[in-house]
């Protein structure tokens, strides 16, 4: 039986000085069991939507990942996620977190509050022989954006 959770961890980037940031949510693929050939559990950014392909699906509530971001009013900021994640279950089993992507549109910004949030998603695969529990961070990088002054 597989059971996958993955725990995301912020870290603030470049230019980030004046504002804060915290993940509020972990991204839980849920549950699955596996045959030989592994599998892959997927969950969708935007509405949170779950496939489960090569493995059998065993319930659960799988849960998108989300940030909230804070900092000065309306100053744009770049988000970015790693290409993917290695996860490790505490019988040393590893699975990988792939294809990490937020709903973010293309220049985000903080709003008047001086707030941002937004979810992520991705896809966990998993091969034959690993099982367990899978845990990791996935570095979220924030780039807080130098204000532009408009003459």
């Amino acid at each position: 039986m597989l059971a996958m959770l993955c725990r995301s961890r912020i870290r603030a980037g470049r230019g980030s000085a004046p504002a804060g940031h915290r993940g509020e949510t972990t991204l839980d693929f849920s549950r699955a069991a596996g045959a030989r050939a592994g599998g892959t559990i997927s969950i969708d950014a935007g509405m949170g939507a779950r496939h489960v392909a090569g493995l059998n699906d065993l319930g659960g509530f799988a849960i998108k990942g989300s940030v909230r971001l804070t900092g000065e009013p309306f100053r744009h900021v770049g988000v970015s996620l790693p290409p993917s994640a290695r996860l490790v279950s505490p019988d040393g089993s590893s699975a990988e977190a792939v294809e990490l992507r937020t709903d973010l549109p293309p220049d985000p910004m903080l709003d008047a509050s001086g707030e941002l949030r937004f979810a992520f998603g991705g896809s966990l695969v998993v091969s034959g022989s690993s099982t367990g529990e899978f845990r990791g961070r996935i570095p979220t990088v924030a780039d807080y954006k130098h204000l532009r002054s408009i003459t």
